[in-house]
């Protein structure tokens, strides 16, 4: 958590995904807990950031949430996940999602954690989640865009 905070306050780019957005969360002060059910799958989330659209859909694979930490901006929601995204500062920003999945890194999730895979309102099962993989051309797209973001912002 000091790791974290420091790189924020020294002016580095921070990128936190998913457990790393609730490691960025806590360390900023802010409280981390389990979401009202677990958000496993391709869903829509909706932006307000110059380096998404308006609404995108992307892989999730968590079963916890976070408060929004005390001056930070949030980024993007969920229908049932509030806080998606946040920035913290120029330099930081935290997002619950995987913008970064390609169909190697699905299959692996699905290998490893497949478990998870429980039938639920916002959990999709293994086919479903394979069903996606067309999308990661976009999400790798926004995804450029938030790193480039953070590297302008960045103190050198």
């Amino acid at each position: 958590m000091a790791f974290i905070t420091d790189a924020v306050e020294s002016g580095k780019p921070v990128l936190g995904v998913c457990l790393g957005s609730q490691l960025l969360a806590a360390a900023l002060g802010a409280k981390v807990y389990p979401n009202s059910q677990p958000e496993i799958g391709w869903y829509p989330v909706n932006f307000q950031a110059d380096w998404a659209p308006e609404t995108l859909t992307v892989c999730h694979w968590h079963g916890d949430t976070f408060e929004l930490p005390e001056g930070a901006e949030l980024l993007a929601s969920s229908a049932i996940t509030k806080n998606q995204a946040f920035r913290f500062g120029r330099n930081a920003v935290g997002v619950q999602f995987h913008l970064e999945m390609t169909p190697a890194s699905i299959d692996g999730m699905i290998e490893a954690c497949g478990h998870h895979l429980q039938p639920g309102d916002w959990v999709q099962d293994a086919h479903g989640m394979r069903e996606g993989i067309p999308n990661t051309a976009q999400t790798k797209e926004v995804l450029f865009r938030l790193l480039d973001t953070l590297a302008q912002n960045a103190v050198h």
